[in-house]
């Protein structure tokens, strides 16, 4: 008795593993741009269409499925999910969103991935993780039966070029499918005009990755170029520039022009500094570029070389040619990223240097101001000294008035205090005695008058006091809010 072999049901990708949470990913609408390419044995008949999707996508799913193209050499087929912002880095935290949400409702994309045997749970999640990478994902089995081999590659943290792709490759149909997301409209279209004018390349699933990662190596190459000239403009700011021909007038004439031990005048040191944090920023940018898509090109020449090898040898010219043209254009993206690599570093040092220069040259600047600041307290001490010996003139000259004052005073207070009518001394006086009866009304009154002088004095002592504290208060308060005082250490008597 045979046994029938079991038969294999597709289940939805959609319902494996699915997170609640990947739902926010899509939008309400399709917004979605495609891209074909067909090559055939017969170059006339070769097919290039690029545009919005107008309809349904599931026709576009159908007719992939035509005779027509079934008899194509090799095939390209591409969505793109555009973002919706303009590609500039004049504010990259406004003009691109972290995550942004495919252009697609979730049942268009599923309906793709599925008709095209994308890796769709792969891509969301490395989507959802946000990190620059690229893997193959290996060989899966499509809903007709045929081994598809598959990838991801995204790239990220940046504000151009940013993309998230899933992509398949049918090693018997020789056709290879993508979903793109991330590319605003300007890069699309430059990503299409590419494809296009190297159309002859897409036999090999590599292509698509190459071109995408192209877009990366002209940035980077584009922010090393700003930097060398940053670095020049900020070593104009410093003064200190490179004396590559000491002997020769260009070189000495430059050298004349720097400022003497004074250079630091003419600096601007928040603006300089600004000019080498976005210096030190972009190369640190470069540096990443660098190192995360090097090994990307090396991945990519193993996969194509390793398509290139599962092809028959009669059918293998043609892939080879294609094969030799992208390992090409890789090798010179990767000597293109070596060569940038190399510039970083050394940038990065004539920028470590301008870093040290200016720190020198704030010290050069604060130790000049502490030199002013110190002549300029020596004359206020010289000043308070010569403050202090004419208090001490003053001082000694009172002190001679009070002892005068002292030694006189008493004798004119006896003077005074007899010579009044309460005393009669003349002799034949009808007076029966000779101190007055009303002598009392003078201690009375000396004593109301002297209460009063001194309650004045009081009065007006605590008024100047309190004007003076408030001076001295106010005087402290101004020096702790520029902090060049402790008003916990400050006591006003």
């Amino acid at each position: 008795m045979s046994v029938e072999p079991p038969t294999l049901v597709a289940v939805p990708s959609w319902s494996q593993g699915t997170e609640p949470d990947l739902d926010k990913l899509f939008t309400s609408t399709d917004n979605l741009t495609y891209l074909e390419l067909w090559n055939f044995e017969d170059t006339k008949q070769n097919v290039a269409n690029y545009g919005p999707v107008v309809g349904n996508v599931t026709d576009i799913l159908a007719s992939l499925e035509s005779d027509k193209y079934k008899a194509a050499s090799e095939g390209l087929v591409v969505f793109f999910s555009e973002v919706a912002t303009e590609c500039s880095d004049k504010d990259p935290y406004l003009s691109r969103r972290v995550n942004p949400p495919f252009r697609a409702k979730k049942e268009t994309f599923q309906a793709i991935t599925d008709a095209l045997s994308l890796p769709m749970m792969p891509h969301l999640q490395m989507y959802v993780d946000g990190a620059t990478m690229f893997m193959d994902m290996g060989t899966s089995l499509s809903s007709a039966g045929d081994d598809v081999q598959t990838f991801i590659i995204q790239n990220s943290f940046t504000t151009t070029s940013q993309y998230s792709a899933c992509i398949s490759y049918n090693p018997s149909t020789r056709v290879t499918a993508a979903f793109v997301h991330g590319l605003c409209e300007a890069e699309i279209k430059a990503l299409a005009n590419k494809v296009f004018a190297r159309q002859d390349s897409i036999a090999l699933p590599m292509m698509l990755p190459l071109y995408l990662i192209s877009f990366r190596v002209d940035s980077a190459r584009r922010k090393v170029g700003d930097s060398h000239k940053e670095i020049i403009e900020i070593e104009h700011q410093t003064g200190i520039r490179t004396v590559w021909h000491p002997s020769q007038p260009c070189c000495m004439s430059n050298r004349n022009k720097v400022p003497g031990q004074r250079r630091y005048d003419g600096v601007d040191f928040d603006e300089v500094t600004v000019n080498l944090t976005s210096m030190s920023s972009k190369l640190a940018y470069v540096e990443f570029v660098c190192e995360v898509h090097i090994p990307m090109l090396d991945s990519f020449d193993m996969i194509n070389k390793r398509i290139l090898q599962s092809y028959p040898a009669n059918r293998r010219h043609r892939v080879e040619e294609a094969e030799h043209r992208l390992r090409t254009e890789g090798g010179l993206l990767r000597s293109s990223l070596q060569a940038t690599f190399s510039r970083v570093k050394y940038l990065s040092k004539r920028g470590q240097v301008q870093v040290q220069t200016i720190y020198s040259l704030i010290a050069q600047k604060d130790n000049a101001l502490s030199m002013k600041d110190n002549a300029a307290l020596k004359m206020i001490s010289e000043d308070q000294k010569r403050v202090a010996i004419m208090a001490t003139q003053d001082s000694a000259a009172m002190s001679v008035i009070s002892t005068i004052t002292a030694v006189f005073l008493p004798a004119t207070f006896t003077a005074a205090f007899f010579s009044t009518t309460f005393f009669n001394f003349q002799i034949g006086s009808d007076a029966t005695s000779i101190v007055s009866g009303w002598l009392w009304l003078y201690f009375v009154v000396t004593f109301i008058l002297s209460l009063l002088i001194v309650a004045w004095w009081h009065v007006s002592y605590r008024r100047k006091r309190y004007k003076i504290d408030d001076a001295v208060g106010g005087l402290i308060d101004d020096m702790r809010s520029r902090g060049s005082v402790d008003h916990s250490h400050v006591k006003i008597a």
